[in-house]
């Protein structure tokens, strides 16, 4: 009886030092850390990121790692939802991060959009929804046992770039585009909806695209104010396919005012008066890739813009410039 006495005694102990030491090693999970992980191996530095199965929310809160990413968790199961959703709104992050209840099979989302789809288990959605979804050069990436398994979406030939005023450095203004045509549903809107009066400058000067990303100067002075109120000119980077601000930085002098008067480059008419525009104020802004050239100003030289730092705020990085200047 002893013997089996000290026996039981020896077992609980042991059993009470393995506890300890399972609870002592055990270390809690760095949702911060594996989020800034798995935006690295995608080599994902903004846009639209879908985290499927997001479960209590945790992971897909911490995915918006910076203000480029817009984040959306889905999950079938209504109760883990109204969980995400409290984790997020305690954090107030509800709205550049955001959780929906998935039902069914198809993902909620135009083909072409999502620049990240993240996954745990895919569940009942085929790969194949989530490749439809997928934007060019998106990753989908899907974790299998321990690790994560990254599926890169190829530009397809059919999809030109636009990366000078017309078209390209050739000045033939007819792309090699085979998809686009009549509009047949809405992909994205941005801001600001309404452009200024046609009494003032256009609202929108210059527009290009290259490497999936859209650059334009933009005012985004309110419409429903008049002239006295200055204008706030900015030139903008968005992601072309889903729409989510990259970054954007302020022009302090554009428009017709402070274009009235500049001399004329032998390519048309100079500019002359208050409500008129260089007639090639669009050849100031070109993109090659993720870099935009543009001049910030009427008599600014060349400056090259490139969104370089991945996990910081949305600001550009000046690269380059024809001549010093601070930024």
């Amino acid at each position: 009886m002893k013997w089996r006495m000290r026996f039981r005694i020896h077992t609980v102990i042991l059993l009470l030092i393995s506890t300890l030491i399972s609870v002592a090693g055990a270390q809690p999970r760095d949702y911060s850390r594996e989020a800034t992980q798995i935006l690295a191996s995608t080599d994902t530095r903004g846009g639209l990121i879908v985290h499927l199965g997001c479960g209590d929310g945790e992971l897909t809160a911490a995915l918006r790692i910076n203000d480029r990413c817009l984040v959306h968790g889905l999950d079938t199961d209504p109760g883990v939802i109204a969980k995400a959703r409290r984790h997020i709104q305690k954090l107030d992050l509800y709205g550049p991060v955001s959780v929906e209840t998935l039902d069914g099979r198809d993902l909620p989302y135009a083909d072409n959009l999502v620049n990240l789809l993240v996954a745990e288990d895919l569940g009942r959605v085929p790969r194949k929804e989530c490749l439809r979804v997928l934007a060019p050069n998106g990753v989908l990436y899907i974790k299998s046992g321990s690790k994560w398994d990254k599926t890169v979406k190829q530009w397809p030939d059919s999809i030109d770039e636009w990366t000078h005023h017309l078209h390209d450095a050739g000045g033939n203004a007819v792309a090699n585009d085979l998809v686009a045509g009549p509009p047949q549903h809405l992909q994205w809107t941005a801001g600001p909806l309404w452009a200024r009066s046609h009494g003032w400058t256009p609202s929108v000067s210059a527009m290009v695209s290259a490497g999936g990303r859209l650059f334009y100067i933009c005012d985004e002075t309110l419409t429903c104010v008049d002239g006295a109120v200055p204008s706030k000119w900015f030139v903008v980077a968005r992601d072309a396919f889903s729409g989510v601000l990259l970054w954007k930085r302020p022009i302090p002098r554009w428009g017709s005012e402070e274009f009235s008067g500049t001399p004329d480059t032998g390519e048309g008419v100079a500019s002359v008066g208050r409500f008129t525009m260089p007639g090639n104020i669009g050849k100031r802004l070109v993109a090659v890739d993720e870099t935009v050239y543009v001049t910030l100003g009427p008599i600014a030289p060349v400056t090259a813009l490139e969104m370089k730092n991945e996990y910081m705020p949305a600001q550009p990085t000046l690269t380059k410039s024809s001549v010093p200047m601070d930024v």
